[in-house]
């Protein structure tokens, strides 16, 4: 399935709904580019992801979202994902990246959360930093 990507913002959150597949590609450069677009436009204080239209999600596309989420936490922008399917729930968690991306059932609870998540979710990021760091120092 291809991969489309519309956006908009509301408040200074952009919003980014994602038609289609998140999987090795040469579309998935599109999905950061696009994220990487709404996250330097003057006054993004945030950024929602709606995966409702996600079909499959795969290790390139985590890695996508990894990079997303590097470039956001960088500017101190938190990062949301909206009605994510269980699969990419479980995929996050499996390989402990849950912490980095608040999750939330609909658009509207994710921008009423946005302003708290910004501090919390950026303190997540980097303890999880320090424990990788620290693990790593010990390995």
């Amino acid at each position: 399935m291809l991969l489309s990507i519309t956006s908009r913002s509301e408040n200074g959150i952009a919003i980014l709904q994602i038609h289609g597949s998140l999987t090795l590609g040469p579309r998935l450069r599109t999905f950061q580019s696009r994220a990487d677009r709404a996250l330097t436009e003057a006054g993004c204080t945030g950024l929602v992801l709606n995966f409702s239209s996600v079909s499959v999600l795969d290790s390139a596309g985590v890695g996508e979202l990894v990079m997303i989420h590097s470039t956001a936490s960088s500017r101190g922008i938190p990062v949301a994902l909206v009605r994510a399917s269980p699969r990419v729930k479980e995929l996050l968690r499996v390989t402990r990246l849950h912490a980095l991306f608040a999750c939330a059932d609909d658009e509207r609870t994710a921008l009423r959360q946005m302003p708290s998540l910004g501090f919390e979710q950026i303190a997540q990021t980097q303890v999880a930093h320090q424990s990788q760091q620290r693990v790593g120092m010990h390995a």
